[in-house]
């Protein structure tokens, strides 16, 4: 009787342990990602495939992994992710990221440009708010 019960508790044991493993797995790979002092912007490309999308939010550092990303895309197949620019302010699970990027949440900022502003007052005006770069919107809208 002593060996059967010394049995049961091995197997109690094993099995704890096994669950405890579980339990830390999963909030590795479903956990949120480290924390940022600025925000993360992300581009994703039209045609950006899912394990392409979750390697350049681990690489951007939005994701702890890849690999949380990518098992969720597999559970949930049939919903597509859409191209665009995200925004990452706060940490995030994959889950959450998945969610965001299938519903389309994409970061846009909305400018007004005044009545009678030329290229020069736009560039200094989008260029303040930090959206491009002064030279390059100049050159990118110098006349060919």
């Amino acid at each position: 009787m002593n060996r059967r019960r010394r049995s049961w508790w091995g197997a109690a044991v094993a099995v704890l342990a096994a669950l405890v493993l579980l339990a830390a797995g999963a909030g590795w790979l479903f956990g949120p990602g480290p924390a940022h002092p600025q925000p993360v912007v992300v581009r994703v490309a039209s045609g950006t495939g899912r394990r392409g999308i979750a390697r350049q939010l681990t690489s951007a550092g939005v994701l702890r992994t890849a690999w949380g990303f990518e098992l969720w895309s597999l559970i949930h197949r049939q919903r597509r992710l859409q191209a665009g620019t995200y925004r990452f302010s706060a940490r995030i699970t994959p889950m959450g990221a998945f969610r965001r990027m299938a519903e389309g949440e994409i970061y846009a900022v909305t400018v007004t440009i005044p009545e009678g502003f030329n290229r020069f007052d736009i560039s200094r005006l989008l260029a303040s708010r930090g959206l491009v770069e002064a030279p390059a919107f100049l050159q990118a809208t110098a006349d060919p």
